[in-house]
């Protein structure tokens, strides 16, 4: 029978159980890459959607519009660049609901410190009037102590349907057709009309046609240009507006994310004296063309 010595096999295992320790410290700060990735943190904002939803008064179930935009903004507070941030839209209450093909979850690979990014949701909404829909906007990354969440209600309220809220030019870049993975322009001109004073407030919003399809398109950006207030990036939500009768236009960017097409038909809503007023005219819009592109479809 062969002979063991004790000592040796003793101080064998103790050896190989320090390296498997080691082995397993090292991945949870290093990772397979052998590079540490240090720890920041993110906030997310959601206060720049109007707590309103419009459904027309005179024809709430028939009548547009039926989607509403929801915006979110991650913000890298942190002194590292945050890998891996998804952000999510969800627990949707009380007829709230993704408009189909939405994804309820975004991912980008990394957000630099200091840096911030919108995302947008098309949502439809309860057709009855006074029905409150809460909504949660989670962000997280690989590399941030725990989820941030945020939390809000959108409200369906019946409004007048007036013509001096109105689109006035509904433009597409390149003639409406892009490839997947591509982004295109589509540019609103708009007027207000007079903004009452007891809510103050306007909202932009890129689609009002239920029959969009956002697994199409996905809307990356708005450029907002209102002669009330200066030039805002991603914010389509304004008030102390009271008072005055703001044009302007707005530039929505969005990206080609699969084949095929949609039509975009935007619209607003707009404080009038105690209740608010939307878009008269429905009729103005657009319909983008999405080719097949084979490629990897990068965030925009």
């Amino acid at each position: 029978m062969p002979l063991v010595h004790l000592g040796r096999l003793t101080a064998g295992l103790v050896i190989a159980g320090a390296v498997a320790v080691s082995l397993l410290l090292a991945y949870i700060l290093f990772g397979f890459g052998g590079t540490a990735t240090a720890a920041t943190t993110i906030t997310v904002d959601i206060s720049l959607n109007s707590p309103q939803a419009t459904i027309d008064k005179n024809d709430p179930a028939n009548a547009e519009p039926f989607v509403a935009t929801l915006w979110g903004k991650v913000s890298n507070t942190g002194g590292e660049t945050a890998v891996n941030v998804t952000v999510t839209l969800d627990t949707l209450t009380n007829s709230l609901a993704l408009q189909t093909g939405q994804t309820a979850t975004y991912t980008i690979p990394s957000l630099a410190a200091g840096s911030d990014q919108a995302f947008f949701w098309f949502v439809s909404y309860s057709r009855t009037d006074a029905t409150a829909g809460s909504y949660t906007v989670r962000a997280n990354a690989s590399n941030v102590a725990s989820e941030v969440t945020a939390t809000s209600t959108l409200t369906s309220t019946e409004q007048i349907s007036a013509s001096s809220n109105k689109i006035t030019s509904v433009t597409a870049s390149g003639g409406g057709t892009i490839s997947v993975g591509q982004v295109i322009t589509v540019t609103v001109g708009f007027e207000y009309g007079q903004i009452g004073n007891t809510f103050g407030d306007a909202w932009s919003q890129p689609v009002s046609n239920a029959s969009f399809d956002a697994s199409i398109l996905r809307l990356v950006s708005a450029q907002v240009t209102l002669d009330a207030v200066a030039q805002t990036a991603d914010k389509l939500y304004f008030t102390g507006l009271g008072g005055d009768s703001p044009t302007g236009t707005v530039v929505y960017t969005f990206q080609g994310i699969a084949e095929g097409n949609t039509a975009i038909t935007p619209y607003q809503q707009a404080a009038s004296g105690n209740t608010r007023k939307n878009t008269g005219d429905l009729t103005t819009s657009t319909t983008v063309s999405d080719n097949a592109f084979q490629g990897t479809i990068a965030w925009r």
